[in-house]
């Protein structure tokens, strides 16, 4: 059950059922920043720990993506707040990162199956986007695991880096995927009304 007082991201409302909301605010903000792709459940960390047979938690390889986006909204809620603007977590696929994220002034997105989940598990909901890993979990992350190491220090990445950051190169391929996709869908369409 939502806790009233709770300030929730933007996924529902404040009962036991969870509902898909518009994310709009009440300044009307037509903005949005989008989070890291850290946290989409398939972190690209994740092959590589598999890949170098690296000897981490399975659950601090999780968490990741979780901590990179809090760090995002720390460094938002510092620097950009009185911006017109939120910042969007995106691709929403397991409850940690929703739950993870409660408390913060931002959206997040999700499907179906991500609120049909919500709705048969029913977590507690706590505020914890204050709720950073310890300083000794961050060190192993960062220690063992270079590419996270690199966007989560404030000078680890350039912007002529990015584009070759593992966490870019998976949202980009996955984005221009889906979009040719759309594209297909459409030309396809374009030639049965021709027809």
């Amino acid at each position: 059950m939502f806790a009233p007082a709770a300030k929730i991201p933007h996924i529902g409302t404040a009962h036991s059922r969870w509902q898909p909301s518009l994310a709009l605010d009440s300044t009307g903000a037509n903005c949005a920043i989008a989070s890291s792709k850290f946290a989409t459940g398939h972190p690209p960390e994740k092959g590589y720990v598999e890949a170098n047979h690296i000897s981490i938690s399975p659950d601090l390889v999780e968490k990741s993506g979780t901590e990179m986006s809090k760090k995002i909204y720390q460094i938002w809620k510092e620097k950009y707040s009185t911006l017109n603007c939120k910042l969007m977590g995106g691709g929403v696929r397991a409850a940690r990162h929703f739950t993870e994220m409660v408390g913060g002034d931002m959206h997040v997105t999700c499907g179906w199956n991500f609120i049909d989940e919500m709705n048969r598990t029913n977590p507690e909901i706590l505020s914890r986007i204050d709720a950073m890993a310890s300083p000794e979990e961050l060190e192993e992350l960062k220690e063992k695991i270079p590419a996270f190491r690199r966007a989560y220090e404030a000078d680890g990445l350039v912007a002529a880096d990015l584009s070759s950051h593992p966490a870019f190169e998976l949202f980009h391929n996955g984005f221009l995927t889906a979009w040719d996709g759309v594209l297909s869908t459409v030309r396809e369409r374009r030639l049965l009304l021709c027809r």
